[in-house]
């Protein structure tokens, strides 16, 4: 098993991704630990995993959100924690010294990023705040900031003469990026990283009105387009696409190599869609309009609790943890973002779900769909400086959890549990062919000279059709509505490439429910920094995402499941 290669992105913690983090020093006061909660409810004794354990556990502050306040951090602040570093450098010390040095100087930049954690959900459920939208800017610029002198003063350690303090703490390769680091002269990449921001703050704001100037939407797309694409070839990249594949995801394959998804989904997997959308939707419209589901987020929160004994130990502990901490939004409010994901407290080493829900069925899918991302960065620990987390796995793990839940379908839905899985299966199969649509879209789009935003949504149109879409009036900006496509382009073909392992994973549920689970908790636990994608289907026994037989496999099961 190799390790994976680790990049050094100095902005890449911000990215809405799953992370663990460090054991860190007590808690300031604006984060402070509380007493354990006590679960209200007793697994049951023959869960489907019996006695079987998958992932190990933790240090975690035990800390409630609602105990977690925001805190404006000054930049003077930082410089407590930085001085250290400089004087062992310029005078030498213990490696004790260093070592604590090293660690208090980690820490912050820790609490900073927590901070920064705290005010971007604060924007997520109020996006037309500009006092919070200005205060996210403020601390996004301070996280980059912090982590730029890290790296400065690592660099003075590791170029000065006592340099051999650092293999303490780093390993020769670690010390040598520092030694090899060029301390930035201008505030050039500052620069780009605030502008954006910005632009990605101005989208959030322009989609949260009343009425959506979708002109001046188009124009903030083109508008990042440019930079990034410029940011790539300042970096050696020839399109941006390399960039966001390979510094951004790390992943392990390429955009060229994407090109088998995209066909792939076109010949096997739009077909399936197209032959069985009318009657899924028939039925889910049924379940909709019976008023025989309560979709609040309390009934939702009670499924889980009811259900996850059954299923494992490990995934009820991860679970009764959010609930007594609070570690999860998911309340339908008109005023929120219209997004959804699972971030890390990192100073406390704490998961936290956010949902715009909708009040609607999908809560519930939604929901699990998160939670399935909750177990892994519960029970795992990650770097924020150095780790890389597979997005492609991380969905993977998401993506299964949402099928996990189906084997009960019949407890949380009644009458409409068949209405129910169809409904995932088909959102299953959207997110297949989405995610290969958009990333086609992206790739061709960051390609184009001269863009605008006709020609945007000219090259959406084109896609739209071939990957079996039917138009409809306004249809050729709805890409706007995806947020992925304005904060993290190239991530949409994680859901495709992820989702079609998930599928599989039904394949073998559906065989053997026991096995099935089996399988999805081996991947569950896999830490998301330390595998790629196609080692982890590998080492699972799952098929290549890159084979021509795995979508006619896929297309034919899901024919028979859903048919």
């Amino acid at each position: 098993m190799k390790t994976k290669l680790i990049s050094l992105i100095i902005c890449a913690a911000l990215m809405l991704s799953l992370c663990g983090c460090a054991m860190l020093s007590e808690p300031r006061g604006t984060v402070a630990p509380v007493p354990t909660a006590e679960s209200t409810a007793t697994p049951a004794p023959t869960a489907v995993t019996g006695d079987k354990t998958y992932f190990q556990d933790v240090w975690r502050g035990d800390v409630k959100y609602t105990a977690m306040e925001y805190e404006h951090y000054e930049r003077e602040w930082l410089d407590e924690y930085l001085d250290p570093i400089y004087a062992l450098a310029e005078n030498g010390g213990t490696e004790q010294e260093f070592d604590d040095a090293d660690f208090n100087l980690t820490d912050e930049l820790y609490y900073i990023q927590t901070m920064l954690t705290l005010i971007s959900l604060k924007q997520s459920a109020r996006p037309d705040d500009d006092k919070v939208a200005e205060e996210l800017l403020y601390t996004q610029e301070m996280y980059y900031t912090a982590n730029d002198e890290y790296w400065n003063a690592m660099h003075a350690m590791a170029v000065s003469p006592n340099a051999g303090l650092m293999s303490a703490v780093y390993d020769d390769i670690l010390i040598s990026w520092f030694e090899e680091y060029e301390p930035t002269e201008d505030d050039s990449e500052l620069g780009v990283y605030n502008a954006e921001n910005e632009l990605i703050g101005e989208y959030f704001r322009l989609m949260a009105q009343p009425e959506i100037d979708y002109d001046a939407v188009g124009q903030v797309f083109i508008d990042l387009v440019e930079l990034r694409r410029s940011k790539a070839a300042d970096s050696g990249y020839a399109t941006y696409a390399d960039y966001a594949y390979d510094m951004t995801y790390s992943k392990d394959y390429t955009p060229e190599d994407a090109q088998a998804v995209w066909q792939g989904v076109k010949e096997q997997i739009v077909p399936v869609m197209n032959r069985h959308s009318e009657h899924v939707y028939a039925d889910v419209e049924q379940l909709q309009s019976s008023n025989a589901v309560d979709y609040s987020s309390a009934a939702i929160i009670n499924s889980m609790d009811r259900i996850l004994p059954k299923i494992s130990p490990e995934l009820y502990t991860a679970f009764r943890y959010m609930v007594d901490y609070r570690l999860y939004d998911i309340e339908h409010d008109s005023d929120k973002a219209n997004t959804g994901y699972t971030t890390l407290l990192y100073y406390v080493n704490e998961p936290y779900i956010f949902n715009s829900a909708y009040d609607e069925f999908y809560d519930y899918t939604d929901m699990f769909h998160e939670f399935g991302h909750f177990p892994n960065a519960f029970y795992t620990q990650s770097d924020l400086l150095f780790g890389i987390s597979d997005n492609d796995l991380s969905e993977l793990q998401s993506q299964g959890m949402e099928l996990l839940f189906t084997h009960y379908y019949d407890e949380i839905f009644g009458d409409y549990a068949d209405a129910a899985r169809g409904y995932l299966l088909m959102n299953m199969i959207h997110s297949v062919v989405d995610g290969a649509l958009y990333d086609e879209f992206q790739q061709r789009v960051y390609a184009e000279p001269n863009l605008t935003v006709d020609r945007v949504n000219e090259i959406y149109a084109e896609l739209y059709e071939e990957y079996g879409y039917i138009p409809y009036d306004g249809y050729e900006t709805e890409w706007m509505g995806i947020s992925h496509n304005f904060e993290t382009p190239f991530y949409y073909i994680s859901y495709s490439v992820s989702a079609l392992g998930a599928l599989e994973l039904y394949k073998l549920m559906e065989d053997s429910y026991e096995q099935g689970v089996d399988k999805f908790l081996t991947v569950c636990a896999m830490d998301t920094e330390y595998y790629y994608y196609s080692e982890a289907l590998e080492e699972a026994g799952l098929s290549d995402i890159f084979s021509a037989e795995t979508y006619s496999s896929i297309a034919q099961a899901l024919d028979e499941s859903l048919s």
